[in-house]
């Protein structure tokens, strides 16, 4: 009902061609290059906007079936701001996994960086999996350094396919709103935690990082832990429409958020780019939230899958 409703204003820009999928309908992320080859896969990063937000006509109440009906669909979503009551409505979707635990002391309290995923094609890896804390203890449930405003987290898992026994490694992140001192502490962190997984399989960094792709925080980011920009064609527009209508181009027609691209897919090597979007759908002409889901449909290298 709620996707019958939503009116289809994707940005699709492609981000690299790949001529064998040429046919494939976008974002089909059950479909693999062969019985046990790469596996194609889609994944999403959602700052949902936590529910507890005094924002009148786009409190929680008014778009939680929108939130729920993006985050139902593909095989990952990174969601940021998600508090405990957001983090229970997406456990409650059918065929939805979902790894989550909160930046504060009190597991029970705060804003999470939940990994929602497809469980009925992916299964999580208890051994390779957890919450770090961006600062200079990782460990500490709750701590800050380097300035941040908040505590601030990444919560990651290991992945398997269940029909390939492909893994990936998908990292969520929320990076601070405030102090640029500890967007890049934060960056160096992650960057090392993406360089030192345990196995050499792909990774996946999917986030809200709070500036803009020639920040000194996302170059040293992507340079560090070796990654790709997903979305790196997708510069003629922003992600966060802080409630704002969208803008339009005079001649084209075409919709763009004015502002600045802070939301974020990036890949390590042996992840191909097929494409990806910045989602401008709207429900009778409402947000989801106060950023727009950015999407990338990927395929996985040949040496994630395990040979029969």
């Amino acid at each position: 009902m709620i996707a019958a409703l939503m009116k289809s204003a994707a940005m699709t820009i492609a981000a690299a061609a790949l001529a064998p999928l040429a046919t494939t309908a976008m974002f089909d992320s059950t479909a693999s290059l062969s019985p046990l080859g790469p596996p194609r896969v889609e994944v999403t990063t959602f700052n949902i906007r936590y529910s507890s937000a005094q924002d009148g006509e786009n409190n929680w109440a008014n778009r939680r079936e929108q939130v729920l009906a993006l985050i139902a669909r593909g095989d990952f979503v990174g969601l940021q701001e998600a508090l405990p009551d957001q983090v229970r409505a997406a456990q409650e979707l059918p065929s939805r996994g979902v790894i989550s635990r909160t930046r504060e002391a009190d597991p029970a309290r705060g804003e999470a960086c939940s990994i929602v995923y497809d469980s009925q094609r992916w299964l999580e890896d208890p051994a390779e999996q957890g919450t770090f804390w961006l600062s200079e203890t990782p460990a500490v449930a709750g701590s800050k350094s380097w300035e941040s405003s908040l505590p601030r987290i990444c919560t990651w898992s290991r992945f398997t396919e269940k029909s390939t026994g492909a893994g990936v490694y998908i990292f969520n992140t929320h990076f601070d709103h405030k102090s640029s001192q500890a967007r890049e502490h934060a960056a160096q962190l992650l960057a090392a935690r993406v360089r030192d997984r345990k196995r050499a399989e792909p990774a996946i960094v999917l986030g809200d990082l709070n500036c803009a792709p020639e920040s000194a925080a996302v170059r040293e980011l992507i340079k560090q832990a070796s990654l790709t920009d997903a979305g790196s064609s997708l510069a003629s527009s922003g992600t966060f429409n802080g409630w704002k209508p969208a803008a339009q181009e005079a001649d084209t027609g075409r919709e763009y958020i004015d502002g600045p691209r802070i939301d974020f897919v990036l890949v390590t090597a042996g992840v191909q780019v097929i494409n990806a979007e910045i989602d401008l759908s709207r429900n009778e002409g409402r947000w989801p939230s106060d950023h727009c889901p950015v999407r990338a449909s990927l395929v996985l290298s040949e040496s994630c899958v395990v040979a029969p």
